[in-house]
């Protein structure tokens, strides 16, 4: 009897989702009605700061496309990034050992009707954003106050999608220019003021 309680006990602890080193995502985390999009973005800050790939993924369409604010990337990117591009690149950050901590904020305004590519969609603007990308104590990639647009669609059966929720069909990173980083105190930690679409560049 007492060999039969610990293997049920084993079993238990072991059941997917039951993972005591957290690598499987907690779905009381996430929101659940995706018919919102605003709730996609509260999941796209939550599967951030968990950095876990699957919940983020969850949220593109299978034609979404990242565009590159002005510059070096939107040069080296002329077409931005496909949904796999995107996936790889942010998987990467989220896996990589030098990357000790990522931190991300922001808040949106009101949804609005929009085109994307000729097609209706929704748009919601920031209003406010801090996005911090932390490498091993060396150094703080950080994103501040930077425009972006994220559009949305109602899902499309013929990609296999569902066509009852929102998924991001575009990023538009509007990016802004930068003063040069004040030289901190020895004791700080450095930060280079940055793009998001930089950020993602450096991970590919």
């Amino acid at each position: 009897m007492k060999r039969l309680s610990i293997l049920l006990i084993l079993a238990v602890v072991f059941l997917p989702g039951c993972l005591l080193d957290g690598s499987n995502p907690a779905p009381e985390l996430y929101e659940t009605d995706l018919s919102i999009p605003g709730n996609l973005l509260k999941n796209m800050v939550t599967s951030y700061n968990e950095r876990e790939s699957a919940p983020y993924a969850n949220l593109l369409a299978e034609d979404f496309n990242f565009r590159f604010a002005p510059g070096r990337e939107a040069e080296e990117y002329p077409d931005g990034l496909t949904r796999a591009k995107d996936l790889l690149f942010t998987g990467n950050m989220f896996g990589s050992r030098d990357v000790v901590d990522v931190r991300l904020a922001m808040t949106w305004g009101e949804p609005e009707d929009a085109l994307w590519k000729g097609e209706e969609a929704v748009v919601l603007s920031l209003v406010d954003l801090t996005f911090d990308v932390e490498l091993d104590g060396d150094l703080i990639f950080r994103v501040g106050g930077d425009p972006q647009d994220f559009y949305f669609r109602l899902g499309k059966e013929s990609l296999g999608e569902d066509p009852l929720r929102y998924y991001m069909v575009g990023w538009v990173d509007h990016g802004r220019s930068f003063a040069p980083t004040d030289v901190t105190p020895k004791d700080w930690t450095p930060v280079e003021d940055t793009s998001w679409g930089s950020i993602k560049a450096r991970f590919n």
